[in-house]
């Protein structure tokens, strides 16, 4: 796991399965996993999590309101826009990140286009008054993203997470300075189309993450995914694109390294 970092998982989901994260993370690290990005889901969660995370200074914090909370079971927009407000308050020194935030039309059971929107861009307008990046979660949505990410800069830019796009989408993301992320469905073997576009993103703004616990890579598809998968994902793509997996762990982690000084340089 040396020099390794994972820049999307759930602490939180985690636990809900059954995993014994902090003997996990204190294994992993003392393997030399160099720690990366628990991501938030809604904003209720930052409670805990900041509790939690105190153990564990090399692992970054987010807050945020992903698009399934335009479902009918949350709060108004604006209720949970003042609750990121007001966690921010409490948490700024610790939280690095807005999201996971952003757009998904797969489910039904999510809000319309318009409130998915309205979430979003609110969430962006946070990001920049309190000077942190933004995680994106985009389902198929790329026309929505391109034009919010078009008409909304982000002062601190961010990642397209888990990234299962276009070229039209990874090009938006990277003219706005994101950096995109993929995780284990690279290693899928009908992935053909995602295995091409990670070929395309300029190498100071790729990422890799698991996204644990979800989306496990290959061989362990439809098991409960781990931060130690991560592995997997990083030999997959140093073989797609044909780069010796030593130097893509070093480059990696230079981007991600590149990205959190970023964000807390005061001065910017």
């Amino acid at each position: 796991m040396d020099n390794l970092v994972d820049t999307h998982f759930h602490i939180l989901a985690l636990k809900d399965k059954g995993i014994d994260v902090d003997a996990l993370i204190l294994s992993l690290h003392s393997q030399g996993w160099m720690g990366g990005i628990d991501v938030a889901t809604e904003p209720l969660d930052i409670e805990s999590r900041a509790i939690f995370l105190k153990k564990y200074p090399y692992i970054e914090a987010s807050i945020g309101a992903g698009p399934w909370c335009t479902g009918k079971e949350y709060p108004s927009i604006d209720k949970q826009c003042s609750y990121v407000v007001s966690m921010l308050e409490k948490y700024n020194d610790r939280v690095s990140f807005i999201g996971e935030i952003g757009l998904d039309n797969h489910y039904d059971t999510y809000g319309n286009k318009e409130t998915q929107e309205e979430l979003f861009t609110r969430q962006i307008e946070i990001a920049n008054r309190y000077n942190k990046a933004i995680i994106i979660h985009s389902r198929e949505a790329a026309e929505q993203t391109v034009k919010i990410l078009k008409t909304h800069r982000v002062n601190k830019g961010g990642i397209l997470h888990c990234f299962s796009g276009s070229d039209y989408l990874l090009n938006a993301a990277t003219d706005a300075n994101f950096y995109v992320s993929f995780a284990g469905p690279i290693t899928y073997k009908n992935a053909t189309n995602l295995q091409e576009i990670i070929k395309k993103v300029p190498l100071d703004r790729l990422l890799l993450e698991t996204d644990s616990p979800f989306l496990s890579p290959t061989p362990f598809r439809g098991e409960i995914n781990t931060p130690r998968n991560v592995k997997l994902v990083y030999e997959k793509a140093s073989e797609l694109l044909g780069m010796d997996y030593k130097k893509l762990v070093d480059r990696v982690l230079l981007n991600y390294r590149t990205l959190i000084s970023t964000i807390k340089d005061k001065s910017n």
